[in-house]
């Protein structure tokens, strides 16, 4: 009895880590090919960031703040971060990149490595860390890590919530074949230059600043 009880209560839980299993809907015309049970069971496993309500500005919080470089949008800083670079994206984002229908699997949208994959580490259990400010905004103090296996256990790929191909018709494949790849195409295509907009802009915002700091040479 108590353990349907929890089963139940988990199977309703919309709210997790002052977040949600819910997507915030910032990408309110992508179409979703995702499994939402499996989407919520990695998120309450801590395998996956909740859904943040992202912010245009940088909040002061002990969790620290960082920028989704996709997005624009600033979220606590306990967000994924890619397995290969290190580099943060928050949960909604991670949704939005698609896999090639031939591979099931997606490119790193900021160093372009296969597998894309990300690894989520919660504030509520690494709590005793120091706030410093990185390319994104502030984030706990972490020591950069190498890149990690996408068969690590603590990865997740964006193949891990894709939904079965058996559960779409066959001829429904055939027939969206072409216009999904030219649809991936574009969207990766969008994400990197989104990407790199966004850090031609901190970099051009970091060069102004230090041109007018006196006594600062450049």
């Amino acid at each position: 009895m108590g353990n349907s009880s929890s089963r139940h209560t988990a199977s309703n839980q919309t709210t997790f880590e002052l977040g949600s299993t819910i997507p915030n809907n910032i990408y309110p015309h992508s179409k979703q090919d995702y499994d939402n049970n499996i989407l919520k069971q990695l998120i309450l496993n801590r395998r996956l960031g909740p859904f943040y309500k992202g912010q245009v500005e940088p909040q002061m919080s002990p969790r620290g703040s960082v920028e989704c470089p996709i997005c624009f949008l600033y979220y606590p800083s306990d967000i994924n971060y890619t397995r290969c670079c290190d580099q943060p994206i928050c949960t909604e984002c991670f949704l939005h990149i698609k896999p090639t229908p031939d591979t099931s699997q997606a490119s790193c949208p900021y160093c372009v490595q296969d597998t894309f994959g990300i690894i989520y580490n919660s504030w509520h259990i690494n709590k005793n860390t120091e706030i410093q400010h990185t390319t994104f905004g502030q984030s706990p103090t972490r020591k950069r890590r190498c890149a990690i296996e996408p068969a690590s256990p603590s990865v997740v790929l964006v193949g891990h919530l894709r939904l079965p191909k058996r559960q779409f018709n066959t001829n429904e494949i055939r027939q969206r074949s072409y216009s999904d790849r030219d649809t991936v195409d574009l969207e990766s295509w969008m994400v990197r230059q989104a990407v790199r907009q966004s850090m031609n802009e901190y970099r051009r915002s970091n060069r102004i600043k230090l041109e007018e700091s006196p006594g600062v040479l450049v």
